[in-house]
């Protein structure tokens, strides 16, 4: 059986010895990385993962990349981005045709009718209402999706496709929003999915 290796005593500003640790897959070699901060091991430069923002061991980044449901965060974060750009463009779509419509109405002579003026009214103002409904949904699932590939932003990630609910007013999108928030759901509550990303966000200082 082998003897560890002896600690390494460094030259202390202060006058004293001060002991260095030693790395825990490479003992000949000294902890010049520091500690992991996932699971406490001691590391050289060697056993330095570079996969986070946060400093990991390689033992820990390969037990963070190696999750069967982690394969499912990429293809999430691109359907966010689709299913965003379509809710996006239904949201200008709408306000545009409402603006349109706001013309047409303006260049129309005064009407003596009540019913008739309140019926156009009614329909600007949905037309204007859904797009505006629409409009932050479409914006924070495109942002929330591209965070997302990257294992960035879970939360963020979690309100925008819920945010997706708000399409039920204008019925288009709707469909899509409810599957990707069975789909988004079950992704983002996995262990595996939620330890990557507590991983990949930086830690705060």
């Amino acid at each position: 059986m082998s003897e560890a290796p002896p600690e390494t005593q460094l030259d202390d500003p202060s006058g004293e010895a001060a002991v260095q640790d030693h790395c825990a897959l490479h003992p000949e070699q000294a902890a010049t990385a520091g500690t992991c901060e996932r699971c406490g091991s001691f590391m050289c430069d060697a056993c330095l993962s570079d996969m986070a923002e946060k400093r990991l061991c390689q033992v820990c980044a390969r037990r963070l990349g190696g999750g069967r449901w982690l394969r499912h965060v990429p293809v999430l974060g691109i359907l966010m981005m689709v299913q965003g750009a379509m809710t996006l463009g239904m949201a200008l779509l709408l306000l545009m045709y409402g603006a349109f419509t706001a013309l047409a109405l303006g260049d129309l002579p005064p009407s003596d009718d009540p019913a008739q003026a309140a019926i156009s009214s009614i329909m600007l103002g949905g037309m204007v209402g859904m797009g505006l409904m629409h409009l932050p949904a479409g914006v924070m699932q495109l942002l929330a999706g591209w965070r997302v590939r990257t294992f960035h932003s879970r939360w963020l990630a979690i309100g925008s496709i819920w945010l997706g609910l708000s399409t039920v007013f204008g019925c288009y999108c709707l469909p899509t929003a409810l599957a990707m928030i069975v789909y988004g759901s079950v992704v983002l509550h996995r262990r595996e999915v939620i330890a990557r990303f507590d991983a990949e966000e930086p830690t705060a200082t």
